[in-house]
């Protein structure tokens, strides 16, 4: 096995030459390459007076040729999970300049965008700078959901990499690393850049949303190792979807939320081989690790990590080199602890509320409602309106499915509050539901609360919008369920015989959403490629795809269903 190396003395190792370190889009980017685009922009940031930078780049190659340009400079660097407006106006300002692959007009802040394949000056030469003194700033909404600043030494993500190596290192020799994660959080920096970079293992620089796609390119190469999400593997079907993978992972890696034991045991079966969740924080980073087995599995500490249980709060306790100093950190988990190396996992207790007085806790009730035979999967959350109550957004099993068909809602909802009344004391029970197809989870595995949110706001009149059934929204898209009621007020004439949705109707709300979802901005100037193919009727359950291009202030929007696409086109907006 090679021995870990350090980031730095990597970098410094790598020749000005053709060999290929990486892939993008099916083609290969060679060592040469990439320190000439690191030069090219640590040329560029030199000339500039800002200090304080973060960064944010969908693409990872550009992202990491603009770290190491921004690092080489000397720059104060903050890694951020996202640009949503909200998140920008609450980091603003601490942040100086943004470093990025695609500008945008509307962000606020001043922007850098990347230079690639340019001619640089072979003067220009990569100083050494101190890991022990460079940082990294990476984000965590924490239990408030509020964006909290983490700040990591170098050296200290240096020291993960050379744990992960020698817990794994043997077992993934020759693999192409390829991930369905962002490398905009800890997780997938880590597994997906920094330490498949420091060894010198061949990156697939690609992010695979699907598993389809992922299929194809694990079956074009040897051997891979997988870095992923609850947000795929809970609900990937390995024997369709990830068909003729057998024998071409060497390992599967997970983080960032739970992972079902079934969704786990199936992707080992049927693709044989071992599924390693991590567990850890962005403020601890690594904890532990754990592959699970039939029976209950407990998590196992990783090397140089010290775990004990806090006798007031029964939360697990860290010390270990991936934090900033010697000190103990007291975590929001509570857990069993079997040994000085094992632990069992109980629960968060920041989910523990009030309701009219009376304590909760959220992951008991998620628990009990998911054991009912009605429910797959369920979250809840408080809503604080003029009193505050639970709302429970479920996803259904089949037999669910046919109560809710046959009964309908308020039945179904009347169900569920008996069945939990066995558990719990009727003023805590959940005042409302949203049964969904699936829950807003984003690409790291974790539920999506602004958009759990959003199941529960009350459209402005309900006779003019559809009724929101599930919401998810990535970066500058997002995709709405929609059901349209037949008490809308825009079948009332339009026509008697056979009720449809006029198609100025579907772009006003196309207009509506794109503002309410992707902060959508200016005033509406003109229509592009505007098609319509099928009619929307009344009690039709419809998607709504909607993708906003800041830069040429387009939002494209196309409605679909069973029946098939309705209608598709693009609104400018000045």
């Amino acid at each position: 096995m090679k021995p870990p190396v350090q980031l730095l003395e990597h970098l410094y190792s790598l020749k000005n030459d053709d060999h290929v370190f990486a892939m993008l889009n099916g083609r290969g980017i060679c060592n040469k390459q990439f320190l000439n685009d690191v030069k090219a922009n640590l040329k560029a940031l030199d000339q500039q007076e800002h200090r304080r930078y973060a960064i944010f780049c969908h693409c990872s190659y550009q992202f990491l040729v603009g770290l190491f340009a921004a690092l080489y400079s000397g720059k104060q660097l903050a890694v951020l999970p996202n640009l949503q407006p909200g998140f920008v106006y609450a980091i603003g300002a601490n942040i100086d300049c943004v470093i990025t692959d695609s500008i945008d007009d509307e962000l606020g802040l001043v922007q850098y965008r990347i230079a690639n394949n340019v001619t640089t000056d072979q003067s220009v030469s990569l100083d050494e700078f101190d890991s022990s003194t460079a940082r990294l700033s990476f984000f965590t909404s924490g239990s408030t959901g509020r964006p909290t600043q983490i700040d990591k030494k170098l050296s200290q993500l240096e020291q993960e990499v050379i744990v992960l190596e020698q817990l794994w290192g043997e077992e993934l020799h020759n693999c192409v690393v390829r991930a369905t994660v962002s490398h905009q959080h800890l997780y997938g920096f880590l597994f997906k850049i920094l330490w498949p970079f420091c060894m010198g293992r061949l990156i697939d620089l690609n992010t695979y949303a699907y598993p389809e796609p992922l299929a194809k390119s694990i079956n074009a190469s040897e051997s891979t190792v997988l870095v992923s999400s609850p947000a795929l593997l809970n609900r990937v079907d390995p024997s369709k979807q990830l068909e003729g993978c057998e024998g071409k992972v060497k390992a599967v890696f997970s983080s960032g939320g739970p992972l079902k034991k079934e969704a786990s045991l199936k992707v080992q079966q049927i693709i044989n081989t071992p599924v390693y969740e991590i567990f850890g924080s962005t403020e601890t980073g690594g904890v532990a690790y754990r592959n699970q087995l039939e029976n209950d599995t407990p998590w196992v500490v990783l090397p140089t990590v010290s775990v004990d249980i806090d006798d007031e709060s029964h939360c697990l306790k860290v010390s270990s080199r991936h934090l900033p100093d010697s000190q103990w950190y007291t975590m929001g988990d509570a857990i069993e602890l079997v040994d000085g190396e094992h632990f069992y996992l109980k629960g968060r207790v920041d989910r523990i509320v009030k309701i009219e007085e009376k304590r909760l806790s959220l992951i008991e009730l998620e628990e009990k409602i998911n054991s009912s035979e009605w429910v797959e999967q369920s979250c809840a959350i408080v809503l604080e309106n003029d009193r505050v109550v639970v709302g429970v957004a479920a996803e259904l099993t089949v037999a669910g499915r046919d109560y809710l068909t046959n009964n309908g809602k308020r039945a179904l909802n009347q169900q569920l509050n008996n069945y939990l009344k066995n558990f719990f004391e009727p003023v805590v029970l959940p005042r409302k539901w949203r049964f969904i197809e699936q829950l807003p989870i984003n690409s790291q595995g974790k539920v999506a609360m602004s958009d759990l949110q959003a199941l529960f706001e009350k459209a402005p009149n309900e006779i003019t919008c559809p009724e929101i059934v599930n919401v998810s929204t990535e970066g500058k898209s997002t995709e709405l369920a929609l059901n349209i009621p037949k008490e809308l007020i825009y079948f009332d004439g339009h026509f008697d015989q056979k009720p449809i949705v006029p198609g100025v109707v579907q772009i006003d709300w196309a207009v509506l959403f794109g503002r309410k979802f992707l902060d959508v901005v200016g005033d509406f100037q003109r229509l592009e490629v505007i098609k319509f193919h099928e009619f929307i009727e009344p009690n039709d359950k419809v998607g709504l795809t909607l993708a906003f291009n800041s830069e040429r202030k387009k939002l494209s929007f196309e409605y679909s269903s069973s029946k098939g696409k309705h209608s598709s086109g693009r609104i400018v907006f000045s």
